[in-house]
């Protein structure tokens, strides 16, 4: 970690590619990104420069439809899949659920049409079919939580879950808002306890970030929601409990 952040304890640190997985009373099941699936090493150059910059291990038993059926759930239940952002640790398990509608900020889906090789997003790792499927959130039905400041897409139109932009680490990152409640946070941080170590992240994982500007910016919108009392989880921070809320 010690070469991430100046400062930080030399340490070795395995970052879980987390994955969430919300209830909602009419709309059914909705995941919060999908984690990685073998995939990542069958890609050619792109898994060789993947491997490079973020080395990944990944079983069948890590991949997403065993995590589901462990815990009594059919893949198939799944009805929305919002996708904090299109990097490889995020969109592995997309091929295992083509039931579902796959929702995306517009600058995410501008992303996937045309990317850049510094956005990291290679389209190869996303099934064929994957555009058809894709909900991309615009500006319209917006909702302010007056008591934290979050602004964000009202997703199902009634107040329960806002997606709101996260920019900084990747182009179009949003996380999912329940108010008053918590925030998934996707990558705007790689853990609680780094948070703080923000201005010290060197510069080789500044270049990771698409704006590290806006990056440290976001950081400091999570930092006031914690003190607000809201819980924050990132995908990367490893968690003893299952159930959240």
């Amino acid at each position: 970690m010690s070469h991430i952040y100046k400062g930080y304890p030399k340490e070795k640190r395995i970052f879980p590619a987390g994955v969430f997985l919300l209830e909602h009373a009419t709309e059914g099941r909705i995941l919060f990104d999908t984690g990685y699936s073998r995939d990542i090493f069958t890609a050619g150059w792109r898994s060789k420069l993947y491997q490079a910059l973020n080395p990944a291990t990944v079983t069948a038993e890590d991949e997403l439809p065993a995590q589901l059926e462990k815990d009594g759930i059919a893949p198939e239940s799944i009805n929305y899949v919002i996708l904090s952002h299109l990097h490889p640790d995020h969109i592995g398990g997309v091929k295992f659920f083509p039931q579902s509608t796959f929702v995306l900020s517009q600058e995410s889906y501008d992303v996937f049409r045309t990317p850049k090789l510094a956005d990291l997003v290679f389209p190869s790792f996303l099934p064929n079919w994957f555009a058809e499927k894709v909900h991309v959130v615009d500006s319209h039905r917006m909702l302010l939580d007056t008591n934290t400041g979050v602004e964000g897409h009202d997703f199902f139109g009634d107040g329960s879950l806002l997606l709101t932009g996260l920019n900084g680490h990747a182009r179009g990152q949003v996380g999912a808002y329940l108010p008053g409640q918590l925030l998934l946070a996707a990558d705007a941080s790689w853990g609680t306890d780094l948070i703080d170590y923000t201005d010290s992240m060197r510069f080789p994982a500044r270049l990771i970030q698409a704006d590290y500007g806006e990056y440290k910016r976001t950081v400091g919108r999570v930092k006031h929601l914690r003190e607000m009392n809201i819980d924050v989880y990132f995908s990367h921070e490893r968690y003893s409990v299952k159930d959240i809320l």
